[in-house]
């Protein structure tokens, strides 16, 4: 069985990346499957990546360097896809650099994966809105198979056509709350009688960092043995940063930068604080969860992330203090090393959701 995965670019801490790299590797592991990787455009950061050696990767013209190449591409790729593969997987937030979407939309095999459920840089541009649009037509008039890991996510992409949810699942053995690692980093990171709040995600618009070190900043005020880590690297991080030092909460605010840790770090918290603008169904909180802490999101989140009693949303329409208020109230009353068995019976253990996958290519 062969298998095309598509996407526009890896990243280091990318949800879409971190997906992607776990996911196949772990199909890339079954005897009967072969995965080639296609990457669009090559990032900064693209060969600090850990790719499987397993993965064949498939090289094409950048579209920004070389259109014509890159159609050209494509068109070749398009003549073989029935022949050569079982399925091409492709993974995407929006439809403005898909051009290649015409010599696709009446193959058989196609599959379209929705990992986001909005777009600032396509809603704020006319040209790309538009360019959107007609990709959602094509689609619609296509053979495509359709998958998001959500509602919203899929919404974004395939308005109300039928879809099929793959589950953003996570390593859930990896994730499980486990209370000496917890003492050993908050000794190390002195943390010992803190509380602690967190964040994991890219330093970009979409997470809206600036309003949580806002947010931060009111439950502070309340409560003085509060700290705020921070994980992730960005464009934004710089924003960030000068904010926390206009706030004067130097002394309370890590930025821990990329880490190969997340899942250890998370013991050491008590709540994550996830204010962000728009998401398909964000990996992080799932990562949380499964480490049975509270989490906090906005509810331009779709409500399916909530995966325990321990979440709650909150409206980005509120005032800081309010959202602070609502925070500082909460209480965790769940057994954490409880989590990992909740989130297996939701279908959110990853080993069942790549199952479910290779179920589906081997169908026929």
């Amino acid at each position: 069985m062969k298998i095309l995965v598509v996407c526009r670019t890896l990243k280091q801490g990318g949800g879409i990346s971190e997906w992607i790299l776990n996911y196949y590797r772990e199909l890339a592991k079954k005897t009967d499957v072969s995965i080639d990787l296609l990457v669009e455009e090559k990032s900064a950061d693209f060969t600090r990546i850990n790719i499987p050696q397993e993965f064949n990767i498939i090289n094409i013209h950048s579209l920004k360097s070389n259109f014509f190449g890159y159609l050209s591409d494509w068109y070749r790729i398009s003549q073989k896809v029935e022949t050569d593969y079982d399925y091409v997987h492709i993974h995407l937030d929006n439809f403005v650099r898909v051009f290649y979407l015409p010599f696709l939309k009446n193959k058989n095999n196609i599959i379209l994966h929705s990992h986001n459920s909005y777009n600032d840089d396509v809603t704020n541009s006319f040209i790309k809105r538009c360019i959107h649009n007609i990709g959602k037509q094509i689609v619609k008039h296509g053979r495509f198979i359709r998958f998001a890991c959500s509602d919203l996510a899929a919404a974004w992409l395939f308005d109300e056509a039928p879809y099929k949810q793959i589950n953003n699942g996570v390593n859930l053995l990896d994730f499980q709350y486990d209370g000496a690692t917890r003492a050993a980093y908050r000794k190390k990171l002195n943390l010992i009688d803190k509380t602690v709040y967190g964040h994991v995600g890219r330093f970009v618009y979409q997470k809206n960092q600036q309003r949580l070190v806002k947010i931060f900043s009111e439950i502070y005020k309340s409560n003085r043995n509060s700290v705020l880590l921070l994980v992730g690297t960005g464009t934004e991080q710089d924003k960030v940063k000068q904010l926390v030092n206009e706030l004067g909460l130097e002394e309370v605010v890590y930025f821990l930068g990329h880490r190969n840790d997340v899942a250890q770090l998370l013991n050491a918290l008590d709540f994550i604080i996830f204010p962000s603008h728009y998401e398909g169904l964000p990996i992080a909180l799932v990562e949380a969860q499964a480490n049975g802490i509270p989490v906090f999101y906005s509810d331009s989140i779709t409500k399916e992330v909530e995966l325990l009693p321990t979440s709650f949303a909150f409206s980005l329409h509120n005032n800081d203090i309010q959202i602070a208020q609502r925070i500082l109230q909460a209480q965790s009353l769940l057994n954490r090393k409880s989590a990992t068995t909740i989130l297996k019976t939701k279908g959110y253990d990853r080993n069942d959701v790549v199952e479910k996958l290779y179920h589906f290519y081997k169908q026929d």
